[in-house]
């Protein structure tokens, strides 16, 4: 699927993609395909009168959001090329 939302973004002449990881494994799923993260937000700032809104999930230790670029022309490159 990220795949073809690059490819898609390529089509359109987009410069940039965005996204947000919110579990490590996101993250890592992203980074290795060439996203950088440009902001990391914990979990405890996002307020809603005082009250959390965001809560931690049982299976994954995240604390925090991940604010994701990916420059188009720096772009995982396509799997029918790879050898």
């Amino acid at each position: 699927m990220l795949q073809k939302t690059v490819k898609i973004a390529k089509e359109n002449k987009c410069d940039y993609l965005m996204s947000v990881a919110n579990t490590k494994e996101l993250f890592h799923i992203f980074y290795t395909n060439g996203f950088k993260c440009v902001r990391e937000i914990h979990f405890n700032s996002f307020l809603d009168c005082g009250q959390r809104i965001f809560r931690r999930r049982m299976t994954d230790e995240s604390e925090t959001l991940n604010l994701m670029f990916l420059k188009i022309n720096e772009s995982m490159p396509d799997p029918k090329m790879q050898s």
